[in-house]
C-alpha cells in the first residue's frame, strides 16, 4: 500500500505499546535530571545561608538548571569567593544546557510507533520504528515530525546526567572548600583588626 501523495509505503503514527520500556526510560530521565537540580537547590541554599525550607521556597520557583546555576555563580561573588569557582559554575551550566534541553524534549514530545506499511504479491506487512514526533520546539534547529531514537539513545542520556551529577556533587565540595577558608580569613582579620571582638 503506497501513499497516493508521494508514491512512498504509507506510513502512520501510533501509541507506543502500554509496557514498552521507553516509558520507563522517560521516568530515569526525569527523575535523574530532577535529582541533579535538587543538588544545585541545596548549593544555593548554603550559599544563600538560609534554612533549606526558606531557601527551597525560592528554589521551588526556578525553571531548569539555567537560573540555579546564575544564582550560585551569582552568591559565589557575593560571598567573595575566588574568581576560578565561580567560573567552574559557569563552566559546568554550558555543559548541562544542552542535556537539559534533551530531557524537555525526551518528557514534553510524545512517543509514537511510526508504522509503515509495505505491500509485496498482494501481501502487506507492517514494521515499526520507534521515536518521537517533534513540533519544532528547538529554534535553532526547528524540526518537525517523526524522529527515530533507539533504547540506546535514552539510556545515554541517562547516563550523561548521572555523570553531570557526578560533576555538580564535586563543584559543591569546591564551593564548600572555598567557603570554609574565606571564613577563615574573616576571622583571622577580625582577630587582627579588633582583637577585642575576637573569639
Amino acid at each position: 500500500m503506497s501513499n497516493p501523495n508521494t508514491g512512498q509505503p504509507y506510513k502512520r503514527l501510533s501509541k507506543l505499546p502500554q509496557a514498552h520500556p521507553y516509558y520507563h526510560l522517560v521516568g530515569r530521565v526525569a527523575s535523574e535530571f530532577a535529582l541533579l537540580e535538587g543538588m544545585l537547590d541545596e548549593i544555593i541554599w548554603g550559599l544563600a545561608g538560609v534554612p533549606f525550607e526558606a531557601g527551597a521556597c525560592i528554589t521551588a520557583q526556578m525553571i531548569g538548571p539555567g537560573p540555579r546555576f546564575r544564582a550560585i555563580a551569582t552568591l559565589c561573588q557575593y560571598r567573595d569567593l575566588p574568581k576560578p569557582v565561580w567560573e567552574k559554575v559557569i563552566d559546568r551550566m554550558n555543559k548541562v544546557t544542552p542535556h537539559a534541553n534533551e530531557r524537555n524534549r525526551y518528557i514534553h514530545d510524545p512517543w509514537v510507533a511510526e508504522l509503515t506499511t509495505l505491500e509485496s504479491e498482494g501481501d502487506q506487512t507492517e514494521t515499526a520504528q520507534y521515536g518521537q514526533f517533534r513540533t519544532m520546539h528547538n529554534f535553532k534547529a526547528a524540526t518537525f515530525g517523526f524522529e527515530p531514537l533507539s533504547i540506546d539513545d535514552a539510556v545515554e542520556l541517562v547516563r550523561r546526567i548521572q555523570h553531570h551529577q557526578k560533576r555538580v556533587n564535586e563543584l559543591r565540595k569546591v564551593i564548600d572548600a572555598a567557603l570554609r577558608t574565606r571564613h577563615a580569613e574573616r576571622k583571622k582579620q577580625l582577630a587582627t583588626e579588633h582583637p577585642d571582638q575576637a573569639q
